[in-house]
């Protein structure tokens, strides 16, 4: 409704992504401070996945309503499921643990992080992990509409649908490489994924 060029579509894109982290944090951090191991990590692992498949139901919900009724409705049908998920943790989620008076002034110094090491390594690592998620996820109808049309490939289904169910088949491996984790170590359930990745690429 009030995109209009590139500056006033990148700011609610960066509004969209403040929306996003809104609604994503509260549930991570509502799972680390109401659950003890090794149940946090179980939760975790089944809250990330769920994340894979609202992923996978928001492109092709997105996609069939924007060739329903275009894309305007289609963003707007994703802007409603902000506001259902606002609902759910208004009502749902419980407060939190506080840190004491102050916290809010603490919470904007970044300073201990920085000199946390592991902790900016993690950060690091958890920003490349985003960095190549969110650019498939976001890019991929784009990328086989343009192999589609550009390119002269073929798909035995839409664009929409293939990229909702390769979003979709990211659950049960989410699910399975938590398990690995907690099976055999975060370090061997990383290196597999690793080399799982990097396989294609050697081929």
């Amino acid at each position: 409704v009030l995109a209009d060029g590139f500056w006033s579509a990148f700011l609610l894109r960066v509004l969209t992504g403040v929306g996003l982290a809104g609604t994503y944090m509260p549930g991570l951090k509502a799972l680390s401070d109401h659950f003890d191991e090794p149940v946090r990590s179980r939760a975790a692992t089944i809250y990330t996945s769920v994340f894979a498949l609202g992923t996978a139901l928001s492109i092709w919900i997105g996609g069939s309503i924007g060739d329903w009724y275009g894309w305007r409705w289609s963003f707007a049908a994703a802007a409603l499921g902000n506001v259902i998920a606002f609902g759910v943790g208004w009502a749902f989620l419980p407060e939190g643990r506080a840190d004491g008076a102050g916290s809010s002034r603490r919470l904007l110094d970044i300073r201990p992080v920085l000199r946390n090491r592991p902790a900016v390594r993690l950060i690091f690592a958890y920003t490349g992990h985003l960095w190549e998620m969110f650019a498939f996820r976001i890019w991929g109808v784009a990328f086989l509409v343009a192999a589609e049309k550009a390119g002269g490939a073929t798909f035995p289904v839409s664009p929409v649908t293939l990229a909702s169910i390769a979003a979709l088949i990211g659950v049960p491996v989410s699910l399975a490489t938590g398990w690995a984790a907690m099976r055999f170590g975060r370090r061997t359930a990383l290196l597999t994924a690793i080399a799982v990745a990097a396989a294609p690429a050697a081929v």
